[in-house]
């Protein structure tokens, strides 16, 4: 989308030890402009320093909701644009579509954050939350339960803060990003969910930062350890 208010970068890391075999991992973020913690995020993965593997990040998908600070724009909401089994309904998302496909993903990440917490009862929302592909179930029941292990069980939130899995995207006819990852691409896909009730923007992060490298890494993009 180059010279439209829509152009945003795409940054692309190499494993230091590919073998032009290793799995590829996408990850968009920004689809919503209220939404920092999943840019942000996607900002940090884009320093990572890899062994194997290889990821492409999308940061911004959204950036005039952005720069506006608001969830969507006049054109509509980002993420209501991926009709599965059809042609995206933006011009925006079907360059960010493009880009998936051109790389050929074996895993996909779309990050983002709402208000309240999923199926807890605290406010209406679906914070704390994997939405996994059917391919990538698995995968998100371990990632998560690390996650709730290793970061939210041992801080100051209570046991609601905790994160849970979603239904599965792609069985449902949503035009939702991830819904079209698993119907059309049928590779592991995850909507990950932090919430921003009750927590900072740092907490928010160091969560999703947290799900995101797990799940690379559990798909094979792995970051270095020295």
């Amino acid at each position: 989308m180059a010279d439209t208010r829509y152009e945003s970068g795409v940054y692309v890391v190499e494993g230091r030890s590919s073998t032009g075999t290793d799995p590829t991992a996408v990850v968009v973020a920004g689809q919503h402009g209220i939404e920092p913690a999943g840019w942000l995020t996607a900002m940090q993965l884009t320093g990572l320093t890899l062994e194997t593997g290889r990821l492409v990040v999308i940061p911004f998908a959204n950036p005039p909701a952005i720069v506006q600070g608001r969830y969507q724009t006049s054109d509509g909401n980002m993420n209501r644009q991926f009709p599965p089994g059809e042609a995206p309904t933006l011009d925006a998302a079907a360059a960010i579509w493009r880009e998936i496909r051109r790389h050929e993903p074996d895993v996909m990440l779309d990050l983002h954050s709402s208000h309240g917490i999923y199926a807890s009862g605290v406010n209406s929302g679906v914070g704390q939350v994997v939405f996994p592909t059917a391919a990538g179930r698995d995968t998100a029941v371990s990632a998560t339960k690390w996650v709730n292990d290793e970061f939210v069980s041992p801080s100051t939130y209570g046991p609601e803060y905790e994160f849970a899995i979603g239904t599965v995207q792609g069985k449902e006819d949503r035009p939702l990003l991830t819904h079209k990852v698993g119907h059309d691409l049928d590779v592991p896909g995850y909507l990950v969910e932090v919430t921003r009730e009750g927590t900072t923007l740092s907490d928010r992060l160091a969560w999703q930062t947290a799900m995101a490298t797990k799940l690379l890494a559990e798909h094979g993009v792995t970051p270095a350890t020295a």
